[in-house]
């Protein structure tokens, strides 16, 4: 049977089940087993055949049975469990895919059997611990180096037996939960990763009863990896929990237990906040980058490396001196590399777009390596950490405590500066030498240093490290992408449950506003305002979130209800003033811009909104009055300008309106071609015909340079026709008009 042949089986026997028919479902299964010829597969389609016809039989004859639903159940979860040990089954013998070449290799080497495995792992971390005691930490001797690779063999031999591993019963359960447990610290987080694989290979109730288990672990690490497989795998079968009401249970239970009822919250932003990596990569390689080449301040040194000036280096570290004197691609570059800070600090993954090149290494062809803790002691790396003469080197311990990384953005880095050749290599650890014993006095960077261990940075590292392998693995294509699915908790009902709370509701409502995602922030909003009453605070909040989600009717009533509990508030005049303008209720717009004039008389920003909105009113001498305020004050001039200019236009003083055309044209290139137009057709109202042909040639000419694949030129001409006739000039005098400066548009 070909894969697809296969997939189209698989697929109906799911759906099958799903809709509790049972006997298509074995027929389908009977077709795939055929193929696999698996005789302990076989006998259980046998029996379970068997045993659903005898159901049915009973049935046919009139029987009753109180439990005949549980029964029937029953035989569909035995069927779920059956279909998935087949899939694995066929994956293992008939692909070629990396869960399959994974189980090979075991094969081949006959390392297939668990307790074996383990208790290799034991011996060799064992005579790897005395090795290291007998000599100093930093021995490098023959035999310390030969445990080494073996034990990291041997560890990701006994990860890919996890990932691999059947569908367990309740004794191997239980053994392969103590073979986790008793591995070495470093050790037991790594092999929930691969009962995290497991999982996602297909539904295994043994490895989510595992899972659970270590749910409420003490340990950060562990409790980080088993947590997040536990939420995805519920988000993955949902519909499979039903046939087990023990793991629904065992689930809904971790939101009782404080540490996990903290960190549900903790994992939910993490997830949400994968989905921002995609906007700092194009951040960093769309904007800030090519700014940054074009640098004059950026430069080469003699070995290669880039080198950026010391000043432009403070300021893009926000530190600038105070004597510096930026240019202005140094300030939108400054300006550009805060922001990208900031989403660092804020969570947000910004180190993909920099260490994507980096996972092409041999390293991570291997699965297991993504799931790798950092450990300095490991054979691909450990010589980075100490010199010929055996002295620790402090530059890759302190640029590994300090930065932002993931696990494997870790081995990336160590990988990368292996291949630099020596010479240079020492070069750069000397030049960071004094920079690190410096740095050592800093309390923020041993601030950040004591926080490596807070769940806060264990999920953000370990969804990054998910992240990029579901991303970045060289077949990746093979593994369905856990980040593409629906990730808010809430929309899963288990999961909402366990986040009832209002904490919870509040902390995602504002997380989920400052990121973007108004239509879910409004849901969590709503909710608080029915549990725990509405607050101005609250209805501003989601008045806001109404507007941003393009309701604007209903933000104005939500607005209207903050401003009964807090009356005249000055945002909440403004956000009012911004949804009437939306809604075209000019009317209602220049009420709340009228008070908003008499709480900020010299507010620039009100004073211009307030003459946009009685122009939209046509009531263009109060307008212009508001305008000649600004080119008073010497604010928004230019645009104060063109303002004045249409209301006098508006209002038949043209002459007025000339003399502020001038002006605006006298300002050479700032000038727009929509000021010559409305110049054009000043002149000509005037009788001036020569002068606004000329006009309209400059108009046309910019029209053309601004929009140069636009056909048709002439579009805003004809477009003020209807202006052009309302101040009397006919449709034939400007058909005529547009005749003449036509040429001009070719």
């Amino acid at each position: 049977m070909d894969e697809q042949s296969y997939y189209h089986l698989r697929t109906d026997a799911e759906q099958a089940l799903l809709d509790y028919r049972l006997y298509d479902a074995l027929a389908c299964l009977q077709g795939i087993l055929y193929d696999t010829g698996e005789p302990q597969l076989l006998r259980e389609h046998e029996s379970l055949k068997c045993d659903y016809e005898r159901m049915l039989q009973f049935m046919s004859a009139g029987g009753t049975d109180p439990q005949r639903n549980e029964i029937h159940r029953q035989l569909i979860r035995r069927a779920f469990a059956l279909l998935d040990n087949a899939g694995r089954i066929f994956k293992r013998t008939k692909t070629s895919c990396a869960y399959a070449m994974a189980y090979r290799q075991l094969c081949d080497r006959e390392e297939t059997d668990l307790e074996k495995l383990s208790s290799r792992m034991d011996q060799l971390c064992d005579s790897l611990a005395e090795e290291r005691n007998r000599h100093d930490y930093n021995g490098r001797t023959a035999r310390i180096r030969e445990l080494e690779a073996v034990t990291a063999e041997a560890s990701g031999s006994l990860f890919n037996r996890i990932w691999t591993a059947n569908c367990v019963n309740r004794d191997e359960e239980e053994t392969m939960r103590s073979i986790i447990e008793r591995q070495e610290e470093h050790y037991r987080p790594f092999l929930i990763s691969a009962l995290t694989l497991n999982l996602w290979e297909g539904f295994n109730a043994g490895i989510y009863r595992i899972l659970l288990y270590f749910c409420l672990s003490t340990n950060v690490r562990i409790r980080t990896r088993a947590l997040t497989a536990a939420i995805w795998g519920y988000m993955k079968y949902r519909t499979r929990f039903t046939y087990y009401p023990d793991l629904l249970k065992g689930l809904s239970l971790l939101g009782q237990e404080p540490p996990v009822a903290n960190e549900l919250l903790i994992l939910q932003k993490q997830l949400f906040l994968s989905l921002e990596t995609i906007r700092a990569k194009k951040k960093l390689q769309e904007e800030i980058l090519p700014d940054l080449l074009k640098s004059k301040r950026y430069q080469r040194n003699k070995m290669g490396f880039e080198e950026i000036d010391t000043d432009l280096a403070d300021a893009l570290r926000g530190t600038p001196p105070e004597n510096w004197k930026p240019t202005r691609e140094d300030m939108k570059l400054a300006n550009n590399m805060k922001e990208f800070m900031q989403m660092g600090e804020e969570g947000i993954d910004v180190n993909l777009a920099t260490f994507s090149a980096l996972k092409s290494f041999d390293f991570f062809r291997k699965v297991s390596n993504w799931f790798l803790p950092f450990d300095s002691r490991h054979p691909d790396v450990r010589d980075l950490f100490f010199t010929d003469e055996d002295k620790p080197m402090q530059f890759p311990h302190f640029l590994l405590q300090t930065g932002n990384f993931c696990e494997s953005d870790k081995y990336s880095l160590c990988l990368m500066l292996q291949r630099i050749p020596k010479s240079q290599r020492t070069a750069v650890m000397d030049k960071f030498g004094a920079q690190i014993e410096a740095a050592g006095k800093d309390e923020a960077l041993h601030e950040r240093m004591q926080q490596a261990e807070t769940p806060e940075r264990q999920y953000r590292s370990y969804i990054e490290d998910l992240y990029r392998f579901f991303k970045l693995y060289p077949s990746h294509h093979e593994f369905t992408d856990p980040f593409a699915n629906d990730l808010l908790f809430t929309r899963y009902e288990v999961l909402k449950e366990m986040t009832d709370t209002p904490t919870y509701r509040k902390e995602m409502a504002e997380f989920l506003m400052k990121l973007g995602y108004y239509a879910d922030a409004i849901t969590f909003w709503e909710a608080l305002q029915s549990t725990e009453g509405a607050t101005a605070d609250l209805l501003q909040k989601l008045a806001y979130c109404q507007w941003k989600n393009k309701m604007p009717g209903k933000a104005v009533l939500t607005y209207q209800q903050a401003d009964l509990l807090s009356p005249d508030n000055e945002w909440v005049l403004n956000q009012l003033h911004l949804c009437y303008s939306e809604l075209g209720r000019f009317d209602k717009e220049l009420e709340c811009l009228l008070k908003l004039e008499e709480m900020s008389p010299e507010n620039v920003q009100v004073i211009s909104e307030t003459g946009f909105c009685l122009m939209q009113l046509h009531r263009f001498e109060e307008a212009a009055n508001r305008f000649y305020k600004l080119e008073y004050l010497g604010k928004r001039v230019l645009p104060s300008l063109r303002a004045i200019a249409w209301c006098a236009f508006k209002m038949n003083k043209l002459k007025q309106a000339e003399k502020y055309y001038t002006k605006i044209l006298e300002t050479g290139e700032k000038a727009k071609w929509e000021d010559y137009l409305n110049a054009g057709h000043t002149a000509w109202l005037l009788g001036d015909l020569k002068k606004a042909i000329g006009l309209y040639k400059q108009y046309i000419e910019r029209y053309g340079k601004q929009f140069p694949d636009k056909k048709n030129w002439l579009q805003p001409f004809n477009e003020d026709i209807q202006e052009l006739t309302a101040h009397g000039l006919s449709l034939q005098d400007i058909c005529l008009m547009r005749d003449i400066i036509q040429p001009y548009s070719h």
